[in-house]
């Protein structure tokens, strides 16, 4: 780990009667990380790099124009149903539902990701917008 400080703590013993889990601060107790910071410092790099490159260049596109404005500064643990549920509505103002539904889908990966990677303990549920479909055409 290039850079990163080691402090005697990460290498003392536990306590006879702690268990292992009881060392690790859980995922709310540390520092608040933002869903921007998140997103450059570990998704990024972890993630969208190993994709495809217009899979990248969508990841880009999105938190660019949608996510980073305007959940960018949240901690990644306030990001819970009743801000991603004013957070469709307004995408929803601006875009068709199928492209707000592009933006929810990978908005949910990255929150997956850091579930994955112990940020946040649980991902919260993200509905996605109702698209319109075409009536069914009935011939006689």
């Amino acid at each position: 780990m290039e850079g990163e400080i080691l402090r005697c703590e990460d290498f003392a013993p536990p306590a006879a009667n702690t268990p292992k889990t009881a060392r690790r601060p859980p995922p709310a107790a540390r520092s608040p990380v933002t869903l921007a910071s998140f997103f450059v410092e570990r998704f990024e790099p972890e993630y969208v790099r190993l994709q495809k490159p217009a899979t990248r260049v969508g990841y880009d596109t999105v938190f660019r124009n949608h996510l980073g404005p305007h959940l960018g500064g949240l901690p990644l643990a306030a990001i819970d149903e009743d801000r991603l549920s004013t957070f469709r509505a307004e995408l929803r103002q601006r875009l068709e539902a199928s492209t707000c539904n592009v933006v929810l889908a990978k908005l949910a990966k990255i929150l997956r990701f850091a579930k994955r990677v112990r940020l946040i303990a649980a991902v919260p549920e993200i509905e996605k917008c109702r698209t319109c479909s075409p009536s069914p055409v009935v011939t006689a």
